[in-house]
């Protein structure tokens, strides 16, 4: 029999778009019956401003977090009747996300191939996935463009603060050091770094040598937007079938950064090279730009500028965020930093073992694998790439028995109860890869450059607390990081409840220094990890005193409306609109200038790439000397002021192009005339094709054959140089030139001597074989293959498409047509040396 009880009771609860309501109505299996007050605070204020596209909700490391997300993604389901999507950093934390969502009853699965069904998308199901999952250019989600990208209603972006390496990762494209096409492209921009005094920086770092070069380089701007076309070359004849191999990230990026080039930065390392755009193409996906509701959960972190930088969240949703206003939720952290007094590495070692030899997780954190080395022993466990997954997993399973060391891995990291008991943070952290390693470099010393580092400190120490019943130790390990965390300046980045811990952890060091060291800070440190009930009653009560006198650390205003204005500016940017784009940062970074000098000329170098791309090259240079001299760690100036005018060809093209538009049929009439060249055409297409090929590359280009007395085609390049062509199309490739097509050739010039006297007349075969008869053999006659004809063909009708969509000033698109035209051999004399050639003879 149908229980119609149990029926309507489910159909009820389906309905409920109240999150409290819905966690009260769940069938609830993993002993929670009740929330946190930082969890009903958090999901009452957001009920009131469910309609926001954008809301930022910031709750402590360890507070329950997913828990809320989770709840709001499936009331704001049963409400839109649409696919709620929950992102998270890694795989393991989809699966502990997804078991979280089972045991309230929320019916939940992780992404996979049929992830995306009717249960998803009318909103019965919540998928849960990496941010992998929807940020790729391979995105089951689809990306720009497609009419029929997968429309979500809600996205929940969990611990959106640390998802900006992920994201980012996955709008780049990563070249690894010993394949065939880092080489070539070093190889291309080897005199690149030559023209910024880079020389021997670049050669260490090619070679692998031991040296003193920085880990990472990075391309000159103007010499990666100048070879933009020739890099578009190199990587799509080595773009993958499938995603298996060392180009597995060519694979996955193409189809997003293959139009995206210009407004990408190349960065080089003994690793790899990097291509990134500026800021991530999050808008490029139109599943998440274009969602209903977008909720941010974030940590309580004082700057959350990252958010609208990444995901172009609004303003509004950054300045009033949904945050708590006490410690509910917040575990017990005893944070220390080790003294000087006689505890060593060694030390440390020997207590971390102690703690594992209990069957409690230990975890080291270290910035580099250099750093790791110092932690080799059999008892413990380095964990790197990959295989921290598999060891973070081991940890929450109870496989405890050795410590875990963590290389540079400070988020994503979730570690609950006995999982983690004690926290070692060895060293100031780096960052992970080499975009984050160059912006160390570029903004050291800045204010934007500590706040990053606080940011991964915080996120490191709060590994081992989730939720208020959750406790551990941290030990904060190191001379440098250390004396980093005790200065003042750099201690006001940290959140008030990180704040409130060390102090409380220095009062404990304090203390200890009045016995023996080495001993009492062993015995306290062991307090901490079984969760001594003195240890706990201290930490809370001195935690909450100071946490309730500390001043609250404010948003600053001025780095939110630098953010937003770098996330237009953007936006401008790949819009074409270059005046409004320099508009929008310019003035803000000028008001940077006087308080962070590193930030303020990174943004300047910004604005002289905006220019440069915009073949501004006197803006450029102001921008980039005003950069190099606010920060030295930033490339000089390339001097432009040589660069080659315009021709006449350039203007001739961009004449017609604009006439074309006048006559209302733009772009199209070039691709109709340019259409009738193709390998399979007839020989009347194919000589109509060629008129128009040399039409569009900016010749007098006429048909002279229709009285029999003149060449097929004849093109005028310049006053002194023009070619006769005759077009030998429908050839067979293993036919050679005859005696005769010689001979039609030899009339061809002569004709064009006697038309065009004061031109040099070079006759031109266009033919599919490269060889001639021995009969038909002259030095003096030339050959222009199909497949160059082809190639020509594609270059040009490639320039024009692009010059069309650019909103330029005239002679703006005749300067870009110049550079083009170059890069791609068509001036007049590269097509004489590049692309036209001597026949072969034909042995009888």
């Amino acid at each position: 029999m149908v229980d119609f009880a149990s029926l309507k009771q489910r159909a009820a609860k389906e309905l409920v778009t109240d999150p409290l309501e819905l966690f009260a109505s769940l069938p609830k299996s993993n002993g929670i019956n009740d929330l946190y007050d930082i969890q009903s605070s958090a999901l009452r204020e957001w009920n009131k401003r469910r309609n926001d596209k954008d809301v930022v909700i910031k709750m402590p490391t360890g507070s329950g977090k997913t828990l809320v997300g989770l709840l709001i993604a499936h009331a704001s389901a049963n409400e839109l009747r649409s696919g709620s999507l929950y992102l998270v950093e890694t795989n393991q934390l989809v699966q502990q996300t997804l078991a979280q969502a089972k045991s309230m009853g929320i019916k939940a699965q992780a992404y996979n191939s049929d992830a995306l069904g009717a249960s998803f998308l009318n909103g019965d199901t919540i998928v849960i996935g990496s941010y992998w999952t929807l940020f790729n250019g391979r995105s089951r989600f689809r990306l720009e463009g497609d009419p029929n990208y997968v429309r979500v209603g809600t996205i929940i972006l969990d611990d959106a603060h640390a998802s900006l390496l992920s994201v980012r990762n996955a709008c780049s494209i990563k070249i690894p050091a010993g394949t065939s096409l880092y080489q070539s492209l070093m190889n291309m921009f080897e005199s690149s770094f030559r023209l910024i005094g880079k020389t021997m920086e670049f050669d260490e770092m090619r070679s692998g040598a031991a040296g003193v070069a920085p880990t990472v380089l990075e391309v000159p701007s103007p010499e990666w937007i100048s070879r933009a076309n020739d890099v578009y070359g190199l990587l799509s004849r080595a773009v993958p079938n499938d995603s298996d191999g060392p180009l597995s990230s060519l694979f996955f990026g193409w189809h997003l950064l293959r139009n995206k080039l210009r407004y990408c930065k190349a960065i080089v390392s003994r690793r790899g090279i990097t291509i990134a755009p500026h800021l991530p193409l999050t808008d490029s996906f139109p599943s998440f730009a274009n969602a209903d509701r977008r909720i941010y959960m974030s940590a309580t972190f004082s700057d959350d500028t990252d958010i609208v930088r990444t995901f172009h969240a609004t303003k509004e949703s950054i300045e009033h965020p949904i945050k708590p206003h006490s410690l509910a939720g917040v575990g017990q952290r005893m944070v220390l930093t080790v003294p000087s007094y006689g505890v060593s590495r060694e030390d440390i070692r020997e207590l971390v073992l102690k703690v594992s030899k209990k069957r409690l997780g230990s975890v080291i954190e270290v910035p580099s694998g250099a750093a790791a080395d110092s932690w080799e022993s059999p008892d413990i466990r380095i964990a790197q790439g990959e295989a921290a997954e598999t060891a973070i997993a081991s940890l929450v399973k109870g496989d405890r028995d050795k410590p875990v060391v963590l290389v540079n891995r400070y988020d994503g990291v979730d570690l609950p109860g006995d999982s983690c008991r004690l926290v070692v943070m060895d060293g100031l952290p780096r960052g992970r890869d080499d975009v984050e390693l160059l912006e160390e470099i570029q903004l050291a010393g800045g204010g934007c450059s500590s706040r990053a580092i606080a940011q991964k400190i915080e996120q490191g120490i709060g590994r081992g607390t989730r939720g208020a019943s959750d406790y551990c130790a941290v030990l904060l390990f190191g001379k440098e990081l250390c004396e980093w965390v005790k200065t003042d300046r750099n201690a006001a980045l940290f959140t008030t409840v990180t704040r409130a811990q060390i102090t409380v952890g220095q009062q404990i060091i304090d203390a200890m220094k009045e016995v023996d060291g080495k001993a009492e800070f062993e015995s306290t440190v062991i307090q901490g990890v079984l969760g001594d009930e003195g240890f706990l009653d201290y930490c809370a009560s001195q935690t909450a005193a100071i946490f309730k006198s500390a001043p609250e650390n404010t948003e600053s205003n001025d780095l939110l409306e630098i953010a937003v204005c770098m996330r237009e500016a953007w936006r401008k940017w790949l819009d074409g609109d270059y005046s409004k784009a320099v508009k929008l940062l310019a003035e803000k970074t000028d008001e940077l200038a006087n308080k962070d000098h590193a930030y303020a000329g990174l943004l300047f170098q910004l604005l002289a790439t905006i220019a440069f791309s915009f073949d501004d090259y006197d803006r450029y240079e102001a921008y980039q000397k005003r950069a190099h001299g606010l920060n030295k760690a930033l490339c000089t100036h390339i001097p432009l002021a040589g660069r080659q005018e315009a021709t006449s060809q350039a203007k001739e093209i961009v004449r017609r192009l604009i006439d074309a538009k006048s006559g209302g049929l733009g772009i199209s009439k070039a691709r109709r005339g340019l259409g009738l060249l193709s390998a399979n055409a007839s020989e009347k297409d194919f000589v109509e094709g060629l008129k128009s090929l040399g039409y569009w590359l900016g010749f007098l280009s006429e048909r002279y054959d229709h009285r029999g007395d003149g060449p097929d085609v004849f093109w005028l390049m310049t006053a002194d140089a023009g070619l006769a062509l005759e077009a030998k199309n429908e050839k067979k490739q293993e036919r050679p030139l005859s005696k005769q097509e010689h001979g039609q050739l030899l009339v061809a010039e002569k004709w064009g001597e006697n038309h065009f006297p004061s031109a040099t007349i070079i006759p031109v075969s266009v033919h599919p074989s490269s060889f001639a008869d021995h009969n038909a053999y002259a030095t003096s006659t030339r050959l222009l293959t199909t497949e160059n004809v082809i190639k020509m063909r594609d270059s040009i009708l490639n320039i024009l498409e692009e010059l069309s969509v650019l909103p330029y000033q005239t002679s703006e698109l005749e300067s870009r047509c110049q550079r083009e035209v170059e890069s791609q051999n068509l001036t007049p004399e590269l097509i004489q040396t590049a692309l036209i050639k001597t026949f072969e003879e034909r042995q009888q």
